[in-house]
Parts: C-alpha cells; sequence; structure tokens
C-alpha cells in the first residue's frame, strides 16, 4: 500500500475510502463495492482489504449493496432512477456509432463527463470527448457540428435531452490534459479522466500513460471494453483526401479564425468562465464550470 499527492493521500485505507466515497457524495452518487475500488483515491489496496475495512467505518453505510455515508440513504432510490436513465442514453449514443464513419479526421469519440460515471439525470445530454487528428481540429469540428446540427442530433439552445454534446473537441498529439487541470488539485477532472469510455474508435488510444499526473491520484486505470475499430468510410476518406495538403491547411486556418472569433465573442460576453479553452489544439466549451464547487465542498466534508 502506498499514498499518493499531498492534497488527496490518505493516511489509512479507512479515511481513502471515506474521502472516495465523500467525494461522490458530493455528486448525490453512491458506490458499489467494485467502484469504490476501481475509484479509490489517494491509496492503493485491494478489493478484499477495501471490503474488510468497510465494516469498521461508521461514517458509512451499506443500502442494498450501495455504500453512501450515514443517513444518506436516498440515494440508494436516486441510483435506482439514474441507472434506467444511463441506458437508455448509452443505447442511443451507440446508435450513432455509424454517423462517426461519415466525419473526417475523428481518432476518437468519448463518452464522458456524468455519462460516463452513470449519473446522468432524466433530461440529460450525451456528453463526449472528441479526439482528431492533429492540425484539423476546426476542420473535424465544422463536420460533425454541421452533420449532427442537420439531423437535429446535437445539442443547441434548449434542445437538449438525448442530444449530442460536442463541447471539448483535443487533437491527437494533446492527450496530456495536465494544462487543464485546476490547482492545486482537481479530483473530479481526474475522475473525468480515469472514467472515458470509448464510443467510436479509429485508433488506440491511452489516455492514464498519455497523463502521469494521474498516479497522484489513483494506483490504476479503469478497464473499460474497447469498441471495434473503424477505418471510417468512402465519404470520411473521401473529405480527408479533399482536405489535404496545402488546401487542408488553408481551410483549417480559415475555418480556425471564424471558429474562434465566435467563440471569443461569446465566451467575453458569458464573463470569461474558467472552463473555457480555445487554442488551436483544443477546444473546450464548458460555460458552466463546477469543479471549484465541488472540490469546496469535498473538503468540506473531509473537515467535518
Amino acid at each position: 500500500m502506498q499514498t499518493f499527492l499531498p492534497q488527496v493521500r490518505s493516511d489509512s485505507l479507512p479515511d481513502a475510502i471515506y474521502r472516495t466515497i465523500a467525494f461522490f457524495d458530493v455528486l448525490d452518487f453512491c458506490l458499489t463495492l467494485d467502484e469504490i475500488s476501481d475509484r479509490l483515491l489517494g491509496f492503493e489496496a485491494t478489493t478484499a482489504d477495501i471490503s474488510a475495512a468497510l465494516g469498521s467505518d461508521k461514517r458509512v453505510e451499506c443500502t442494498r449493496g450501495f455504500y453512501h455515508l450515514t443517513g444518506r440513504i436516498e440515494l440508494v432510490n436516486r441510483r435506482g432512477q439514474l441507472l434506467e436513465n444511463h441506458k437508455s442514453l448509452v443505447a442511443r449514443a451507440l446508435h450513432l456509432q455509424r454517423l462517426f464513419e461519415f466525419i473526417p479526421f475523428l481518432e476518437g469519440v468519448y463518452l464522458c463527463n456524468t455519462l460516463a460515471m452513470t449519473q446522468s439525470n432524466p433530461g440529460s445530454d450525451i456528453d463526449v470527448l472528441v479526439v482528431v487528428k492533429k492540425g484539423r481540429v476546426f476542420s473535424a469540428r465544422l463536420f460533425l457540428v454541421f452533420v449532427t446540427h442537420i439531423l437535429r442530433l446535437r445539442r443547441h439552445g434548449r434542445r437538449i435531452s438525448g442530444r449530442l454534446c460536442l463541447s471539448f473537441f483535443i487533437d491527437d498529439e494533446h492527450l496530456d490534459f495536465s494544462p487543464l487541470l485546476l490547482q492545486p488539485y482537481d479530483p473530479y477532472f481526474a475522475y473525468w479522466v480515469k472514467l472515458l469510455t470509448p464510443l467510436y474508435l479509429r485508433r488506440d488510444i491511452s489516455f492514464p500513460s498519455l497523463n502521469s499526473w494521474m498516479r497522484g491520484y489513483f494506483s490504476h486505470s479503469s478497464n473499460f471494453p474497447l469498441v471495434e475499430k473503424s477505418s471510417g468510410n468512402a465519404v470520411s476518406r473521401f473529405f480527408e483526401f479533399l482536405f489535404s495538403g496545402f488546401l487542408g491547411n488553408l481551410a483549417e486556418k480559415v475555418f480556425g479564425q471564424w471558429q474562434i472569433s465566435r467563440a471569443r465573442r461569446k465566451y467575453d460576453i458569458l464573463g470569461k468562465p474558467e472552463g473555457v479553452f480555445l487554442s488551436s489544439y483544443c477546444l473546450k466549451f464548458h460555460d458552466r464550470d463546477m469543479r471549484k464547487i465541488y472540490r469546496d465542498l469535498f473538503e468540506a466534508l473531509i473537515r467535518s
């Protein structure tokens, strides 16, 4: 057993378990034993050790196989409701896999945020991280936004439920997310990266190996079944050929100037939210970034 970053380290296994359950309590969520083992924060231990330690901590209760802080039994019923919604959204997301075949320059599409954490509320959208080829962030985004908007699949205005939220694009040579972390530590984003779930792939991507900072939070990475890899189809390959070389570079420059200009205007109107990141290799449009709020609530639970 060993401990990790000073900001998230625990002095004992019961303390690590409490911190893990407490963090998800902030998100109004309870955990199974396997989930605690997989998501254990700031400590390294086996599932057997965790199971033994859980029985001796009066700060934690178990209801129908779900662990939660004492007195928070309502989270168990809530989780049952969330599970049905989660299954529905995942099924809808899987139906969209064929759509991605037509989009040029995609390297991978990952379920993320509350959907990857199985915490989506009724009426939630389908949050995805889109990984694209280097130098084609703006081109890939234009194609994907256009197609999903025409097909009425993209979240837009008040049209949210069951639609794709295309708020995070990044190229395949900048998959170390450390520049996006809150300082001095960022437990929500650590879980966000850890629980990324592949929906569509054209190449294998190992986020834990590309994000060494995650070893400060977790002793191992989550294991998700990989979806079958694709090479795109004739349509996406045609547009990749058409927008290669000089023409593609020129188009990317024009698309980039237009998209960045529009994004910066909205960024200023919204008061420059901390969750927005705009660059030639990454577009992150999280206008309402809750990470600091979650971290503050988490710290308050630990202090109490």
